[in-house]
């Protein structure tokens, strides 16, 4: 699965940067190519970064599209950009992604699609159901009830911080960030969605996310959504990425006629 050798010549990757409203300078990298009128803002998981592993970038190439861009960008307290990790909240991400969107639209780019992995597509559904500037929405792996998931890796609680506990060791964030999560309905977003369309994606095996959160994701969006299963997928898309690239490309074309 490579990009075809004529949307090699007509993109190129950019490194970029913009700020939040917190006054922290947010890092990215846009896939951009001449004549854009539109992009694909891709909003990583809980602690990950722009690159995913080399994946997300192999990932944009395939995606882009004759007069779409893709931007990749880190988080706050994420990767390259600036900020401090335990100051993470869901609120201050979604504000990030606004200012993401914001960029874009400075570059002259009205047209939006966002796809989130994870909690970064919790991040996008929040975000997108009061921001109509994204036409469409397409979610991997996405907890819907995500304080009840970070319940369940909760090792230490006090008034100023909480410690969760996971495969991947140990992370110390403040108390606000259980706090927060406390704060957003993230069916009731996903049900904001439509008439939008709504791409949902899941792993049949996820092992950190329950597969019927998806379902829940799809039943709040109602005739607006499709959801796609796949077979074998864990929560990392260790298996069945390919087929998830495929569907995700399709429904671009679709959105962007």
């Amino acid at each position: 699965m490579q990009p075809s050798d004529s949307l090699k010549r007509d993109h190129a990757w950019q490194n970029v940067s913009f700020s939040n409203h917190r006054g922290q300078r947010l890092v990215g990298l846009f896939y951009a190519c001449s004549g854009m009128d539109s992009a694909l803002i891709v909003c990583h998981g809980f602690s990950g970064s722009k690159e995913g592993g080399g994946r997300a970038l192999r990932m944009a190439e395939y995606l882009a599209r004759p007069g779409m861009g893709v931007l990749l960008f880190d988080f706050a307290g994420n990767g390259a950009s600036q900020g401090s990790f335990a100051e993470t909240t869901l609120s201050g991400q979604m504000e990030d992604l606004r200012c993401a969107a914001d960029w874009c639209q400075s570059q002259g780019i009205q047209r939006l699609a966002g796809m989130g992995r994870s909690f970064g597509g919790t991040t996008l559904l929040c975000q997108a159901a009061g921001d109509s500037r994204f036409e469409a929405v397409c979610t991997w792996a996405t907890p819907v009830y995500p304080l009840q998931l970070f319940q369940g890796f909760l090792r230490e609680k006090s008034k100023d911080r909480v410690i969760l506990s996971g495969e991947d060791g140990t992370i110390e964030l403040k108390r606000e960030f259980m706090d927060d999560l406390a704060r957003h309905d993230v069916a009731a977003c996903a049900a904001a969605i439509p008439p939008r369309p709504l791409l949902v994606i899941h792993g049949e095996r996820d092992e950190v996310v329950p597969p019927h959160e998806a379902q829940v994701i799809q039943n709040a969006a109602e005739s607006s959504s499709h959801l796609h299963l796949i077979p074998e997928a864990d929560h990392r898309f260790s298996i069945g990425v390919e087929k998830v690239w495929e569907l995700c490309l399709e429904w671009l074309k679709k959105c962007f006629r």
